[in-house]
C-alpha cells in the first residue's frame, strides 16, 4: 500500500495528528510562522498526496497546478470559499470540509457578543480596569434587556436555528429570512422568506448566518443598512465578506443603525487603521466562533477521517462533489 503523505498548514488539535499517525498517515506541519505564504506552501506541499488547510490559507489555481500528486485538499472548516473547487474537481482531487462541527459553538459565541453588547461589558470592564469605580452609580452605562426584543436572523442553517433557539428561550420574538424552503422550522417562529426588507424594518438586532458565496458576497450593503432601525444593532459572526465594511461604517457615521457587533471583518485581519477600532458601539473579536475545545476537537478529527478516508481509496465522507 502506498504511504500517503499530508502536508498540513496550521496548528491542529493532537487529536487529529493521533489519529493520522495511528492510520500511518506521513505528517509533515508546517511551523509556523502562520498563515503561510504561498510560497512555503507550494514547496512544503510538494510530493504530498493531501494538505490539510484552515480558511486563512488560499488554495488557488497556481497551488493546485503545482502539486502534481495531490489527491485531497481537506479544509479544516466547514466553509470552503478559500478554495478554488471548479478547478480542484477539473485535476480529480477531492476537496473536502467539517459540516456538523461547530453550530453550537458559534450560536454561543453570537449569544455571548448579544449579550456582551447590549449590557456594555466591555465598557464596565474597561471603566473598571482603569481604577474608576469608586461607587455604585444608578445611571452608569444602562444597557438594555433582551426580553421582548426582535432578533433578525438572516440564514436558517444549523447555525441560525440555535441561535433563534436560544434568543426564543430568552422571550425574545424571532423573525428570519432564509433563500430555501425550510421544513423544520418551529411556527414559533415567524417567516418571512420573500421579505428580507420586513425583516430588516423590523427587528432590533440582525443577526448574519450565511455562508459566503457570489450569491452572498456584499449581502449587506448600505441598501441593507438603510433599511434597518437606526436603534438597530448589527451582527455578523459568518463571514467578514458578507457585508461591505465600508457600507458599514458609513452607516454607523450616519447613525443609520446603533452599532455592530463583528467576529469576522472585510478585509481579515481587520487593519489597525479601520475606523471601526476607534468606535465606542462597536465589538469587535478575532474569528473565534468556532474557538472552543470541543468545536476543535471535532473539525479537527473530521479533517483527519476525510484524509483517512482518500489514502484507502473511498470517497471522503464529506466531499464535496
Amino acid at each position: 500500500m502506498k504511504n500517503f503523505k499530508v502536508f498540513i498548514t496550521h496548528d491542529l488539535i493532537s487529536s487529529g495528528i493521533e489519529l493520522l499517525k495511528s492510520n500511518n498517515i506521513t505528517i509533515n506541519k508546517w511551523p509556523g510562522p502562520y498563515p503561510i505564504s504561498k510560497s512555503n506552501l507550494i514547496s512544503g506541499a510538494a510530493g504530498h498526496d493531501g494538505i490539510l488547510c484552515s480558511v486563512a490559507d488560499n488554495i488557488d489555481d497556481q497551488i493546485i497546478d503545482s502539486l502534481p500528486s495531490l489527491n485531497i485538499i481537506s479544509n479544516n472548516a466547514v466553509g470552503f470559499d478559500n478554495i478554488d473547487i471548479t478547478h480542484a474537481k477539473s485535476r480529480n482531487i477531492f476537496v473536502s470540509n467539517t459540516p456538523n462541527t461547530l453550530s453550537q459553538s458559534v450560536a454561543e459565541l453570537t449569544i455571548t457578543l448579544l449579550l456582551c453588547y447590549s449590557k456594555n461589558i466591555l465598557k464596565f470592564n474597561n471603566w473598571l480596569r482603569d481604577g474608576q469605580w469608586k461607587t455604585w452609580e444608578p445611571t452608569l452605562f444602562l444597557g438594555n434587556e433582551l426580553f421582548g426584543k426582535t432578533i433578525g436572523i438572516i440564514g436558517m442553517g444549523e447555525i441560525g436555528k440555535r441561535v433563534a433557539s436560544i434568543c426564543y428561550s430568552f422571550g425574545m420574538r424571532v423573525m428570519y429570512h432564509s433563500r430555501s424552503d425550510i421544513q423544520d422550522i418551529d411556527v414559533k417562529y415567524q417567516t418571512c422568506n420573500s421579505n428580507l426588507s420586513y425583516v430588516l424594518q423590523s427587528s432590533d438586532f440582525i443577526s448574519v448566518h450565511l455562508d459566503l458565496n457570489q450569491n452572498t458576497k456584499n449581502f449587506f450593503n448600505y441598501k441593507e443598512f438603510i433599511m434597518m432601525k437606526d436603534s438597530a444593532v448589527f451582527i455578523n459572526t459568518s463571514r467578514g465578506p458578507i457585508h461591505s465594511e465600508n457600507d458599514l461604517i458609513k452607516a454607523l457615521n450616519n447613525k443609520l443603525i446603533s452599532g455592530a457587533v463583528l467576529d469576522v471583518t472585510n478585509p481579515e485581519p481587520i487593519k489597525q487603521d479601520s475606523p471601526l477600532l476607534n468606535m465606542g458601539n462597536v465589538l469587535i473579536t478575532p474569528h473565534i466562533g468556532s474557538a472552543t475545545v470541543e468545536a476543535r476537537n471535532k473539525m479537527a478529527l473530521t479533517a483527519s477521517w476525510n484524509i483517512i478516508d482518500a489514502s484507502r481509496g473511498i470517497d471522503p465522507r464529506n466531499s464535496l462533489y
